[in-house]
C-alpha cells in the first residue's frame, strides 16, 4: 500500500471516530421511571382522604331509618289492657251515680257480661266497696259524706282545728258545693274561699257556743269566732 493510501485511510478513521463520539454525545438519557402520585399511593394522605370520603358516603347510605313511633300510649293492646280499661269505666260510672250497683247493673252499662277476671279485680279494687250480702259494688270516696247531716256530724266529731278540704268532699259527692253554700248561709259552718273566684276551699263547724255578746251599757259587742262585730 502506498503512502498516500495509508494517509487517506488514517484521515477516514479519524473522521469516523469523531462522528461516533458526537453520536454518543447526542444519545438521549433514558427517561426516569414514572413515580406513583400521592393520590394513588397506598397509605398516602390523598388515598386516605378519598377512602374516608367513600366510607362516610357508604355509612350515610346505610344509616338506619329513624323510628318515629310515638310511645305516648302503651304498646300492649292485648286482653289485659282491654280489661283494665273496662274496669276504669265501671269505677268512673259508680263514682257518678253515687250509689251501689249490682252485677247486672254493671253488665247493662258495659253491654257485655263480666268475666271472672273482671269480677276479681272489682272486688279487690281500692276505690270500690263490695257488699257480698247484696252482691253490689259502690264507689269509695275519701270521706263517706253525701249529705248535709253527714257533713255536720263529721265536722262536729273532728278533734282538730284543721278543717275539711272541699276538694276531698267533692270526691264522690257531686252535691258538695251546693250543700256547703246552704250550710254557710245558715251559719252552720265556716268556709274559706279563694280570692280569685270565690271557690270554697276549707270548711269548719260553726260552734255557736264560742260566740259571746258583751254589753258595756252603751254598745253591744258581738264576738264571732274572734271577730268583733
Amino acid at each position: 500500500m502506498s503512502l498516500n493510501s495509508q494517509l487517506k485511510g488514517f484521515k477516514s478513521g479519524v473522521v469516523n471516530q469523531g462522528n461516533f463520539a458526537q453520536a454518543r454525545r447526542h444519545i438521549a438519557s433514558p427517561a426516569p421511571a414514572p413515580q406513583p402520585s400521592p393520590a394513588s399511593t397506598p397509605g398516602a394522605s390523598g388515598s386516605g382522604g378519598n377512602s374516608s370520603s367513600n366510607a362516610a358516603a357508604i355509612a350515610k347510605r346505610k344509616k338506619p331509618v329513624k323510628n318515629n313511633v310515638v310511645y305516648s300510649q302503651p304498646a300492649d293492646t292485648g286482653m289485659g289492657q282491654y280489661i283494665m280499661t273496662q274496669v276504669l269505666h265501671l269505677v268512673e260510672h259508680l263514682k257518678e251515680v253515687e250509689k251501689p250497683l249490682t252485677r247486672a247493673d254493671l253488665e247493662k252499662f258495659l253491654a257485655k257480661p263480666l268475666d271472672s277476671t273482671m269480677i276479681e279485680i272489682l272486688r279487690s279494687h281500692d276505690k270500690l266497696v263490695y257488699n257480698p250480702a247484696a252482691d253490689t259494688y259502690a264507689f269509695k270516696p275519701l270521706h263517706n259524706i253525701r249529705s248535709a247531716q253527714q257533713l255536720l256530724t263529721h265536722l262536729q266529731a273532728s278533734t282538730t282545728a284543721q278543717g275539711l278540704s272541699v276538694k276531698e268532699l267533692k270526691d264522690g259527692w257531686s252535691g258538695a258545693l251546693a250543700t256547703i253554700d246552704e250550710l254557710e248561709a245558715e251559719k252552720a259552718i265556716l268556709v274559706t274561699r279563694t280570692k280569685k273566684d270565690g271557690q270554697a276551699r276549707m270548711v269548719w263547724i260553726n260552734d255557736k257556743s264560742l260566740n259571746v255578746q258583751i254589753d258595756d251599757g252603751n254598745n253591744l259587742f258581738f264576738f264571732y269566732h274572734g271577730e268583733v262585730r
